[in-house]
């Protein structure tokens, strides 16, 4: 475990140092002049080349990518142009949001997803397997930007039964800052009608977000479950007179997760990609949104700071995932770890 630890760790640094090169030459390659955002269309030049200079912004790349590196090696991701607070303020202001929707999204995916793919294996060809494979297919070739609009039309638009955007009604107010979570917080401090509306804010943008991780988890679980229960290993387990639900979960379910765990990792790790177009689409105050809002504005700083965060998240995840990997299945080394 530890060799793996250190490998993932060297990973980390190798994928923050060729992350923040491409994101810092493509933020100086991407046409737009921030210093112009930030001045108005009608300043003089004057006025953009010393915001220009106030910005660092004429200076040489090399100079400018090693003050970037140096604040970022003391856990300092720059400053916004936008909002003119640090990056990393802003960033710890937005995530409790997004890790709350994504959160949610990942439990929906495996609490669904899971049960489905051993029912479809366990009855193979049988109506719960045809509709499984229906589920996946759609939710694999459904954008989900499209699905979260369709849940919109029909949930909100037609029927009108859960709100389409934000995290919270506009009379009702957030419950006292503990975890950032509202689902968390509005139970421990009372705010109980906080809680349910933000339970039901949630619903949308969780099953937009949930429904292609959940079609990518009963696809693997599902093809991998099939392959573990046709094993000898398990036919050992049925005639020495186990229960079928036994062997399947403590032999079965066991066995196949393993390879499915990368799988799921990396899909947990697709969910905070993903988050920013449901964000999007559902008007989410979350680090998605504040990405785009970013991108519209040229505010460099704020978007190579979330794509930092985004790939050493990546990298943690995996780091967890081998480890979980490990620990089920011992023999499994760095080698075949993936």
């Amino acid at each position: 475990m530890l060799k793996v630890v250190w490998q993932r760790l060297l990973m980390l640094v190798l994928v923050l140092a060729c992350v923040s090169i491409a994101t810092f030459l493509m933020a100086r390659v991407v046409p737009g002049d921030p210093a112009q955002v930030i001045a108005g269309p009608h300043a003089s030049h004057a006025t953009v080349e010393a915001i220009r200079h106030q910005l660092g912004m004429d200076r040489p790349l090399l100079v400018q990518y090693a003050d970037y590196m140096n604040g970022l090696l003391h856990g300092d991701l720059g400053t916004s142009i936008t909002t003119r607070h640090p990056v990393s303020d802003d960033l710890l202001a937005y995530f409790p949001a997004t890790l709350e929707l994504v959160f949610y999204a990942f439990l929906v995916a495996l609490v669904v997803g899971i049960p489905l793919a051993i029912l479809a294996a366990v009855k193979r060809n049988s109506v719960w397997d045809y509709a499984a494979r229906v589920v996946s297919l759609a939710g694999l070739s459904m954008p989900t930007f499209w699905f979260g609009l369709v849940l919109i039309l029909v949930l909100y638009g037609k029927f009108g039964v859960l709100p389409a955007s934000g995290r919270l009604s506009a009379d009702l107010p957030p419950p006292p800052h503990l975890t950032g979570l509202y689902t968390v917080d509005g139970p421990l401090t009372g705010y109980w009608a906080s809680f349910v509306d933000a339970v039901q804010h949630l619903i949308l943008p969780v099953l937009a977000l949930a429904y292609v991780q959940l079609a990518i988890v009963v696809r693997q679980l599902r093809a991998s479950m099939i392959s573990v229960l046709a094993t000898d290993y398990v036919r050992t387990a049925r005639a020495a007179g186990l229960s079928e639900w036994t062997v399947i979960i403590r032999f079965g379910l066991r066995n196949a997760l393993v390879p499915v765990l990368t799988i799921v990792g990396i899909s947990f790790g697709a969910l905070l990609g993903g988050a920013v177009v449901t964000e999007t689409v559902f008007g989410w105050p979350g680090m998605g949104n504040y990405v785009v809002q970013s991108i519209e504005s040229l505010d460099f700083p704020a978007i190579m700071g979330f794509t930092i965060v985004i790939a050493v998240a990546y990298v943690l995840i995996n780091l967890v995932v081998d480890l979980i990997n490990i620990a089920l299945n011992p023999e499994i080394r760095r080698g075949g770890a993936s």
